[in-house]
């Protein structure tokens, strides 16, 4: 099992409520859960549409405006993530966010790693909703987007994550996942 586990967004008791550090805290807190619902809403317009892949969404933010955002729209179609960028139509500016339901993709398969644009487009942070359960990505992506520098949060609305991804959630955690 990868050691890659969800981050505390704020430590309780590192912050007085009061002070400037907890107020900046809990803006963060509702800025992340407010651009991550709506990666959640973007995820929802593929339903029923991406078996075997998960539902996906990604948001793309500059200067605290959403600028782009993107769905997976059905198996072997590009990523929330390259939609997204797509939709740009030029490259996130200095201290952009990505918000994405689920961990970037960090292998080849049908589509090329999505680790790999996010780290040419020189995002500042990614927001993650859930670690994708997949072993052959669990944890991966969000090692590589460290190690190229940027600045990453997991866990922001897991459950709503995973809720919208349970039939893919179970396929990927039986037992025999992999194996057919």
């Amino acid at each position: 099992m990868n050691p890659i586990t969800t981050k505390t967004i704020v430590e309780p008791l590192d912050i007085i409520p009061d002070s400037p550090t907890a107020q900046s805290s809990l803006t963060q807190i509702t800025t992340d859960s407010s651009f991550m619902l709506r990666a959640i809403k973007q995820a929802l317009m593929a339903k029923g549409n991406t078996y075997p892949n998960p539902l996906v969404g990604a948001i793309i933010v500059e200067d605290n405006e959403v600028v782009s955002e993107g769905f997976h729209a059905k198996a072997g179609g590009p990523h929330a993530e390259r939609v997204a960028l797509a939709n740009l139509s030029r490259p996130p500016q200095r201290g952009a966010v990505l918000y994405v339901t689920l961990e970037p993709c960090s292998s080849y398969g049908r589509t090329e790693p999505c680790t790999d644009y996010l780290v040419a487009a020189n995002f500042q942070r990614v927001v993650v909703g859930m670690i994708d359960p997949d072993p052959r990505h669990q944890g991966k992506g969000i090692d590589i987007l460290r190690k190229a520098g940027i600045e990453v949060s997991v866990g922001v609305l897991e459950k709503e994550c995973r809720d919208i991804n349970s039939e893919y959630l179970y396929r990927v955690q039986r037992p025999q996942f992999g194996t057919s």
